[in-house]
């Protein structure tokens, strides 16, 4: 009886202390976000609904525009007119899927891969002025469990 009552008594505190942490990143998150990004959207010229859609296709391409969509969890008619403009831009082009007529491909121009790449390259330059300012187990902690959040959230 002690014992079930001691569970409950450190399942509650556990939760609250979850709570807590959650609180805490809820603010620090769109903090880091905004100071880490903000930068780097205004460094590329591309609004950031397009640059996204263009690092997916990056990681994905070419990719069925329905699943496009899917994964930037964006209606079908936003997708689309998301990727009318990167075409008009010249930063990707449609393509017919072979295995599926009714099927559109997306797949990025050489000038969008040129974007993804120099996007990805400042990222990662930012980050190691970052983790610089860490100790070295620091930075290897925090990607570690970025790791298990992404996992996390699928």
């Amino acid at each position: 009886m002690l014992a079930q009552k001691i569970g409950i008594l450190l399942r509650k505190s556990s939760m609250a202390r979850t709570a807590q942490i959650a609180q805490e990143i809820s603010v620090l998150m769109p903090a880091i976000a905004r100071r880490l990004l903000l930068s780097l959207f205004q460094a590329i010229d591309i609004p950031q609904t397009q640059l996204f859609t263009i690092m997916t296709l990056y990681e994905r391409e070419p990719v069925r525009l329905s699943q496009l969509g899917r994964e930037l969890h964006i209606s079908a008619p936003t997708t689309t007119g998301i990727v009318d403009r990167l075409e008009k831009g010249g930063y990707a082009r449609r393509l017919p899927d072979l295995k599926d007529r009714r099927a559109v491909l997306v797949a990025l121009t050489p000038r969008g891969k040129a974007i993804a790449k120099t996007f990805r390259e400042t990222i990662q330059h930012r980050w190691e002025e970052i983790l610089e300012k860490l100790p070295p187990q620091d930075g290897a902690q925090y990607l570690r469990i970025l790791r298990k959040i992404k996992g996390a959230i699928g």
